[in-house]
C-alpha cells in the first residue's frame, strides 16, 4: 500500500488511489485492508500528488510556449517553469529517499511518510495558489514577478525559499535585459515581455490616423489620439522607447522605471553616433557591468542597490551626453537658433516678412497660402541677408488651415483670422529630440504667435506715425488739407499712447521675459551638466514663457488681444484718414473715437488684473507694471475721461 501511495506522490494515480475529475486524488471506498483511521491521512497525503501533477502539467504547458503563439508565451514564462521544476527536485529527491527506506525497512508506518512530507503540505498548497493566480490573470513577462512577491508567504521558512528562488531566477532575466537596455542601448525581447519596448514610429503614426483624432494647436497639420495613459515615450530615430506600465512589476517604483527608460534612450543616442559609441560602450561595460552581475546573482532583490546603480549609471551617462549636446552638437547656437526666429531674436528678419506677407494675410485665406507664405519666408530671408544662413534653414513658416488654430494662439474663435494661423516648424536633428519634443514646440508656436501678433501691431503704430509726420510736415505726399489735420489732432495723442503700451509690451517680452528667462536656460546649459537636468531647465524656461506672456491666463490673454486689436484697427483707420481723401471723415473719427474709447477701457481693466497678480508676489510684473503706468495716469483716471469727443463729434451726439 505505501509503495502504491509514493507513486500516487509522484503523479501516478493507479487503481487504488484513483484521480477525481476535479484533479484531486483519492483512496477508493470499502478496502479491507486499510483501517478507517488511515483514510483522511492517505487522503491527506494524497493531495501532495494532486499537486505535483498540475505542477507537472503547468512545466510542460509553458515549456513549450517558446515556439508557441500563445499570448502568454515567453521567456520569462521558460524560466519560471523551469525554477519551478529545480523547486520540486527537492520533492522528488525525498521521494526517492522514502523508496530506498521502505526497502530497507517495511515495518515503517504511514506516519513515518507523513512526518518525512510535512514540510511540503506548506509549500504546495502556496504554489498552487500561486500557480491559480498567474493562470487567472494570464500573467506574462515581468508580471510573473510582480505575482510571486504578491504571493510570496510569510513565517514559513520552507516556501518563502522556494519564493525566494523563483523571483531570484525570474530577476536574473530582467537585470540581463537591464543590462541590456541601459549598456547597450538594446533590447533582446522578443515576445514583448520587459516593461521597456522599442516600436516602430511610422507603423504607429499609421495606426493612430486609423483612430479618430483631434486637432492639436501649434503644430503642422498635428493630430492626437485620446490620451494613452499606460505609456511614457521617448522617441529616438525611427522607432520609439515605450515604457509600458501594465509589465512594470509592482515593487519597482514608477520614477525608477523613468530613469531606466530614459538611460537607454541616451545610450542609443550614443549609439546613432558611429564615431564615439563603442569606446562609450565598451567604458560602460567595464565600468558597471560587474556590478550588474552582482546584482543578479543576489539570493534576494535589493531595491536599494538597484537604484543606486541605475543612478550611478545615469549620471555617468548624462554627463556624457551632455557633453555630445555641448562640444559636439553646439547646444547654445541651437538654441539661440530657437530665441532669433520662435521668439523674434532677429526682428529686422520679421519686419520684412510682416511687409511681404501682410498683403496675402489681409485678404481671406485660400489654398495656395502656405506657399505664398514660405515664398515671403524666403524673400524676406534674402532681403536681410540671411539667405545663407544655416540656422533659418531648420525653420519653415507654415499655414494651419483648421479653425481651431485660432482659439489657440491668443484669441477667441471669433478672431480667427489669417495671421493667428501662421505658424513655425523647427526641422531639429538628432539629438535634439531629447529636448525639443512636440509639447515643446506646439507651446514655442503659441508664443511665437502671441509674438508676431505684437510685433504687427507695434509696426502698424509705427507706420501710421510715418503717416502723421508726414502730413504735419506739409509733405509732398500728404494727402490731408489742414481743416482734416485739425480735426485728427486729438487722435495723434490717442495713436502716442497705444505706441507708449505696446512698444513697453514688447519691451517686456523681449527683455524682462525672453532675454532674462533664456539668460539662465544658458547658464544651467553650461553648469549642470546633466542631460535630465538640462531637459527640466528647457521645460521651465518654455513653460515661463508661456506664464510670463499670459497665455495661460485667460481673463488676462482676453484683455491683452481686445486691446491690441483695438490699437490695429485704430491704427489702420489712422492711416487711411491720412492717406486718401475719398474717405468719410466724420465716420471714420467717430469709430477712431470708439476705439480710443475701448482701449483705455481694456488698459484699465489690464492694469486692474496685473496689479492682482503683483499682490499674489507675482514679481515679474513690476517692471511691466512701472513702464506702462508709471506716473499713474491710466489706473487713476476713468476710462471714459481719457479721451472725450472731439468738439465737432459733440454737437453730433447732442442731437
Amino acid at each position: 500500500m505505501l509503495h502504491e501511495l509514493l507513486l500516487a506522490l509522484y503523479g501516478c494515480p493507479g487503481s487504488v488511489i484513483q484521480q477525481t475529475q476535479s484533479g484531486s486524488l483519492r483512496l477508493i471506498d470499502n478496502l479491507p485492508f486499510i483501517s478507517p483511521s488511515e483514510v483522511p491521512l492517505i487522503n491527506r497525503l494524497c493531495q501532495l500528488g494532486a499537486h505535483y501533477i498540475r505542477f507537472q502539467d503547468f512545466i510542460a504547458e509553458r515549456s513549450s510556449y517558446l515556439d508557441s503563439d500563445k499570448q502568454t508565451a515567453g521567456l520569462y514564462a521558460k524560466v519560471f517553469s523551469d525554477a519551478l521544476d529545480n523547486c520540486l527536485e527537492t520533492y522528488r529527491a525525498r521521494l526517492v529517499d522514502l523508496e530506498s527506506e521502505l526497502i530497507a525497512d517495511p515495518y515503517l508506518s504511514l506516519n513515518y511518510v507523513q512526518c518525512r512530507l510535512e514540510e511540503f503540505q506548506l509549500l504546495f498548497p502556496a504554489l498552487s495558489d500561486l500557480l491559480e493566480s498567474i493562470e487567472r490573470s494570464n500573467a506574462r513577462g515581468t508580471q510573473l514577478m510582480e505575482k510571486i512577491v504578491h504571493r510570496m508567504p510569510c513565517g514559513l521558512p520552507s516556501a518563502q525559499s522556494a519564493f525566494d528562488a523563483l523571483l531570484q531566477r525570474c530577476n536574473r532575466l530582467a537585470y540581463r535585459q537591464i543590462g541590456d537596455w541601459m549598456l547597450q542601448g538594446t533590447l533582446d525581447d522578443p515576445y514583448s515581455e520587459f516593461f521597456v519596448r522599442l516600436v516602430d514610429q511610422k507603423q504607429q503614426q499609421q495606426e493612430q490616423q486609423k483612430k479618430p483624432t483631434a486637432a492639436v494647436p501649434g503644430a503642422p497639420n498635428a493630430t492626437t489620439a485620446a490620451a494613452d495613459t499606460s505609456s511614457i515615450i521617448v522617441s529616438t530615430g525611427a522607432q520609439k522607447a515605450e515604457l509600458q506600465f501594465s509589465l512594470l512589476p509592482a515593487y519597482l517604483p514608477l520614477t525608477l522605471a523613468q530613469r531606466i527608460l530614459f538611460v537607454g534612450e541616451a545610450v542609443r543616442c550614443f549609439g546613432l553616433n558611429e564615431s564615439r559609441s563603442s569606446a562609450f560602450l565598451a567604458e560602460l561595460e567595464r565600468l558597471f557591468l560587474p556590478r550588474l552581475e552582482t546584482l543578479a546573482d543576489a539570493s534576494q532583490f535589493d531595491l536599494l542597490a538597484l537604484e543606486e546603480f541605475v543612478a550611478d549609471v545615469r549620471s555617468h551617462v548624462t554627463e556624457q551626453l551632455w557633453r555630445l549636446l555641448m562640444e559636439d552638437y553646439s547646444l547654445e547656437q541651437q538654441l539661440q537658433a530657437v530665441k532669433d526666429f520662435y521668439l523674434m531674436g532677429r526682428g529686422e528678419f520679421y519686419l520684412a516678412f510682416i511687409d511681404l506677407a501682410g498683403p496675402l494675410l489681409d485678404k481671406p485665406p485660400h489654398r495656395m497660402l502656405g506657399q505664398q507664405l514660405r515664398a515671403c519666408f524666403e524673400r524676406a530671408a534674402r532681403a536681410v541677408g540671411l539667405e545663407d544662413d544655416q540656422a533659418l534653414k531648420q525653420f519653415d513658416v507654415w499655414f494651419d488651415d483648421s479653425q481651431a488654430a485660432a482659439a489657440g494662439a491668443g484669441g477667441s474663435a471669433s478672431d480667427a483670422d489669417s495671421w493667428s494661423r501662421v505658424g513655425l516648424k523647427f526641422k531639429h536633428g538628432w539629438p535634439f529630440h531629447l529636448l525639443f519634443n512636440d509639447d515643446i514646440l506646439a507651446r514655442y508656436c503659441q508664443v511665437f504667435r502671441f509674438l508676431l501678433t505684437v510685433k504687427r501691431v507695434q509696426l502698424t503704430l509705427q507706420r501710421s506715425w510715418a503717416a502723421q509726420m508726414i502730413a504735419k510736415r506739409g509733405c509732398r505726399n500728404s494727402r490731408v488739407n489742414s481743416a482734416a489735420l485739425s480735426k485728427l489732432e486729438p487722435h495723434f495723442l490717442q495713436r502716442s499712447r497705444m505706441q507708449h503700451a505696446v512698444d513697453n509690451l514688447v519691451y517686456y517680452l523681449q527683455v524682462d521675459v525672453i532675454d532674462s528667462r533664456f539668460n539662465a536656460l544658458i547658464t544651467a546649459a553650461r553648469t549642470q551638466r546633466d542631460v535630465e537636468q538640462l531637459q527640466v531647465s528647457h521645460d521651465q524656461f518654455v513653460t515661463a514663457l508661456t506664464a510670463q506672456s499670459f497665455l495661460h491666463n485667460r481673463p488676462v490673454r482676453a484683455c491683452v488681444t481686445q486691446l491690441l486689436h483695438s490699437c490695429l484697427e485704430f491704427a489702420g483707420l489712422l492711416r487711411n484718414s491720412l492717406d486718401s481723401q475719398r474717405v468719410d471723415l466724420d465716420s471714420l473719427l467717430q469709430r477712431m473715437t470708439a476705439l480710443g474709447q475701448d482701449f483705455h477701457r481694456q488698459t484699465w481693466h489690464l492694469l486692474g488684473m496685473l496689479t492682482g497678480l503683483q499682490a499674489q508676489s507675482t514679481t515679474y510684473l513690476n517692471q511691466l507694471l512701472l513702464r506702462l503706468d508709471f506716473n499713474r495716469f491710466f489706473s487713476t483716471a476713468k476710462p471714459a475721461a481719457l479721451i472725450p469727443l472731439p468738439p465737432h463729434l459733440r454737437q453730433t451726439d447732442a442731437t
